[in-house]
């Protein structure tokens, strides 16, 4: 067997977790997290989650050379400290660094999970050979990771939050206790939400669902069902204007979406390019370029890995130079 990676990709709804055998991906588990809200429940669970995935895969705790994570919040990447996360309290003002390597007894680097995404997306995945541009991940919330001057944008607080940049000054609260930002129409509760008023005056087989989620909204798109496919009309429309005064900002090359949303990108993605072109200045929208995610869901889970596999390699060269010095100053 060879290196052993673990990477963890933290989301508001479910929890991913990859096992890679050097750079091959060999194994992936989904939980559901909202019971994991409490870093108690969440160390205690994880601790047996990766228990059984390392013995399911051969290996033992001491072939793991380290673990990433993508966590949905607010970071101080350098400290390993979680400010918040606007979608899963009870995590305000916590060391997140060092009580998973006390708990677990593994090495962890972590950023936000759309950088993570990005991260993916920009080495190996559809946005390869770009310089500047952002990777949105569409769920539960709206994460986004900007990649300026080919390389992944990092602030004091970890992240380009554009999920969370207000556009309507009397809209609806949102979990990151402002008002009106791009999350409140394009999370997946405040889209089912639309749509639910949306279908309500139509014969859409949607007003019999009870259970209301965007996976719901797709299957009927699929069935060809009218209100659905306007309620995805409206989704990539709200993302598209939204996207156009990015561009405008940054003069973006490239837009990538994933998350789980992307699934239905077949359904928004023309309303998305077509408010993009329409809205950003010429030539600007006119040349850039608008594509699902190559690993869709799965973003996190190659972010993570590349996250821990670089700060491995990172760490390995520090000391192997620092062993350098050493060895030369005794000469």
């Amino acid at each position: 067997m060879g290196k052993a990676y673990l990477a963890i990709d933290w989301g508001g709804t479910n929890l991913k977790l990859g096992v890679f055998d050097n750079e091959e991906l060999i194994a992936r588990y989904q939980y559901s997290s909202p019971a994991l809200s409490r870093p108690g429940d969440f160390f205690s669970f994880l601790r047996e989650a990766i228990a059984d995935a390392l013995k399911k895969n051969g290996f033992s705790r001491g072939d793991v050379q380290g673990a990433g994570i993508g966590i949905p919040g607010l970071l101080n990447i350098t400290e390993g400290f979680i400010y918040y996360l606007p979608n899963i309290k009870g995590w305000e003002n916590f060391a997140f660094k060092e009580a998973f390597e006390k708990e677990l007894g593994i090495s962890v680097v972590m950023d936000n999970d759309a950088n993570v995404a990005a991260l993916s997306e920009f080495r190996r995945g559809a946005a390869v050979g770009y310089k500047r541009g952002i990777v949105f991940t569409l769920g539960t919330g709206v994460g986004s990771g900007l990649f300026l001057d080919g390389k992944l944008y990092s602030g004091d607080c970890s992240s380009a939050e554009a999920g969370h940049m207000p556009i309507n000054l009397n809209g609806k609260k949102c979990g990151c206790s402002s008002n009106g930002c791009i999350e409140t129409l394009l999370g997946a509760k405040h889209f089912v939400a639309w749509t639910r008023t949306h279908v309500k005056k139509t014969r859409s087989s949607l007003r019999t669902v009870k259970e209301l989620t965007p996976h719901e909204i797709y299957l009927a798109a699929k069935n060809g069902d009218k209100a659905a496919l306007e309620a995805w009309d409206y989704y990539g429309w709200v993302l598209g204007r939204f996207s156009a005064g990015l561009v405008n900002l940054l003069d973006l090359q490239i837009i990538v979406v994933g998350g789980g949303i992307s699934g239905a990108f077949k359904f928004f993605g023309p309303a998305l390019k077509k408010a993009i072109k329409e809205n950003a200045m010429r030539p600007l929208g006119c040349h850039v370029s608008v594509k699902k995610a190559r690993f869709s869901n799965d973003a996190g889970i190659y972010g993570a890995f590349e996250l821990a596999r670089e700060t491995e390699s990172r760490e390995r060269i520090l000391f192997e130079y620092s062993s350098l010095l050493k060895r030369h100053r005794k000469i």
